[in-house]
């Protein structure tokens, strides 16, 4: 099993996010809100990426799936990387408005990840 991911297994309070996301926060030093996950992460030593989940979301179509892959974690021996869908990303002529909204959705599913 991966060291990181045992690790953070440790901070999981279950049916409590609240307590668990402190565990989080104390084992990184974090204590402003709001918080930040990307640098929680890289805190961790965790990286996380950009991805483009189209090719996978037509497999998934294929087999009667109508999901859209929003992110994914992916554990391969001691490494943990994490990825959100590149429809996140901010379009080269965006808004302010537009670019929060695509930040608050990469935050999310990096933090859900």
């Amino acid at each position: 099993m991966c060291d990181k991911l045992e690790r953070l297994k440790q901070f999981y309070i279950p049916g409590n996010y609240e307590k668990t996301s402190q565990n989080l926060m104390n084992a990184v030093n974090w204590d402003i809100i709001p918080v930040d996950i990307k640098e929680i992460l890289s805190r961790l030593n965790i990286p996380f990426y950009s991805k483009d989940f189209n090719e996978s979301e037509s497999e998934l179509q294929k087999m009667g799936y109508s999901d859209k892959i929003q992110g994914m974690i992916h554990v391969e021996g001691e490494d943990i990387d994490i990825f959100y869908n590149n429809k996140f990303n901010p379009s080269n002529n965006a808004n302010e408005k537009e670019i929060k909204s695509s930040e608050h959705k990469i935050n999310f599913t990096l933090a859900h990840e």
